[in-house]
């Protein structure tokens, strides 16, 4: 706590924006831990919104930022906990997107009780593709309406629902109940987390939309800031070839 506050006062001294939103986060990493999620969200919510203003914040920054938001979401919830050091580590190593995706998604799928699960991710044209997959393919015309109205979709009951019971892949497979939720970052629509429920499943509850979106969201983040990375990776090698 005391490192934190010292780092605190360093950044604001150098107007630091990624060090003052580094040191945000290992505050809001002692406050997890000595006096739980509400206490970490006070000092989160300041971190990601000046790592996201600073061009000097490093992908690690935003994994560990990710992982945090994470614990705190599921803490809320009362999801499994087993699988949060596994989540965070996942993202902080994130060497290979689609590998991290990968394995942030099996993870994710475990935690929610989902059947199956994608991380489709969208181009400027609209057109998608599948980043990350677990169990049966998913219901496309569920992919296409999220992206296309750029809003969560949550069907408790597929059965009692009747663009569901429209739709061929959701009959074909069984599929009880799905929840779909943008990756998006203010104007940027990066893609969606897909999971779904088959068979004699519960259906997911508004709870799991909260959650998903609260991941989506911090994820939107960093693939957005993934990009950024990767695009100025590439002027960078057009300079030095010129």
């Amino acid at each position: 706590r005391e490192a934190a506050v010292r780092a605190l006062e360093s950044g604001v001294a150098a107007r630091d924006n990624a060090a003052i939103a580094r040191s945000h986060l290992v505050r809001a990493e002692c406050e997890m831990h000595e006096n739980g999620p509400e206490a970490a969200q006070v000092y989160l919510a300041k971190a990601l919104p000046l790592a996201l203003g600073s061009k000097d914040a490093s992908l690690e920054l935003f994994a560990r930022l990710i992982g945090a938001r994470i614990e705190i979401a599921f803490a809320r919830s009362g999801t499994r906990r087993d699988v949060l050091p596994m989540v965070a580590a996942v993202l902080a190593e994130g060497a290979d997107l689609d590998r991290t995706l990968q394995s942030t998604l099996d993870l994710m799928a475990r935690s929610a009780g989902a059947s199956s699960g994608t991380i489709a991710l969208s181009d400027e044209k609209g057109e998608f593709r599948f980043a990350a997959s677990l169990g049966e393919p998913p219901s496309l015309s569920a992919i296409r309406r999220v992206l296309d109205r750029d809003e969560p979709l949550r069907i408790a009951s597929c059965e009692g629902d009747s663009w569901a019971r429209d739709q061929e892949s959701i009959r074909t497979f069984s599929v009880s109940s799905i929840l779909v939720v943008p990756l998006r970052y203010q104007n940027h629509r990066a893609g969606v987390v897909y999971l779904d429920r088959r068979g004699t499943l519960p259906a997911f509850e508004e709870r799991d939309l909260q959650g998903v979106e609260t991941f989506a969201g911090y994820v939107s983040a960093f693939l957005v800031r993934v990009a950024e990375a990767e695009a100025e990776s590439r002027r960078a090698n057009r300079l030095e070839r010129v």
